[in-house]
């Protein structure tokens, strides 16, 4: 399943999407946002993943002057992935 919450705080707004999915170690979580990075298991859940998205993802956000992250409890925990960007 897929959860999608969207939030207004003072200075930001907030959007995440959580999965009850494969979930991520915190060594798979550091190679996220590299290009080409991918996780230990992400051939066998998307083999026809490139890494490039979040890359790219997380360069259009930064140029926002927003941030980008994941969260996850481990391997077979689903994982949360997170956008906060400024408000003008």
């Amino acid at each position: 399943s897929v959860t999608i919450d969207l939030s207004r705080e003072p200075q930001s707004i907030r959007f995440s999407v959580k999965d009850s999915g494969a979930g991520m170690s915190e060594a798979d979580r550091s190679k996220l946002f590299i290009d080409g990075g991918h996780g230990a298991h992400s051939a066998d859940i998307n083999p026809e993943s490139t890494g490039f998205g979040l890359a790219a993802a997380k360069r259009i956000i930064d140029a926002h002057g927003g941030t980008i992250w994941a969260e996850s409890e481990g391997e077979g925990t689903g994982s949360r992935f997170i956008v906060e960007l400024p408000v003008a």
